[in-house]
């Protein structure tokens, strides 16, 4: 992770490429786009990590943790897929996907 706790350094963004995947639609300046994301687990909190530049979102508001100007805008669509899901299963709970940071940064290649 990086000193203000905001990206994931790059050795740990390279291993978030051997992880599950989730595309978001990220609102930028410059449009919309579609990217992927890895859920994660920090110190300070679950976050989607952006797999190619580390940037971390809020999983409630999507907004990102290093730029006011990017934010996931479709995050309702992962919340009703996972609630349809844990509702065919008959679990209380969602499917979660979430890898611990320390799991990540302990990761043998």
């Amino acid at each position: 992770m990086s000193g203000d706790g905001q990206c994931l350094s790059h050795a740990t963004v390279v291993k978030l490429d051997k992880m599950k995947k989730v595309k978001f639609t990220l609102n930028t300046p410059l449009g919309e786009r579609v990217k992927k994301f890895a859920e994660i687990e920090t110190k300070l909190g679950r976050y989607f990590a952006d797999v190619v530049t580390g940037s971390l979102y809020d999983m409630k508001t999507g907004e990102c943790l290093t730029s006011q100007n990017l934010r996931i805008v479709d995050l309702h669509t992962l919340r009703e897929e996972r609630a349809v899901d844990a509702h065919s299963r008959g679990s209380k709970g969602g499917l979660s996907l979430v890898t611990s940071l320390a799991e990540l940064e302990g990761f043998e290649e």
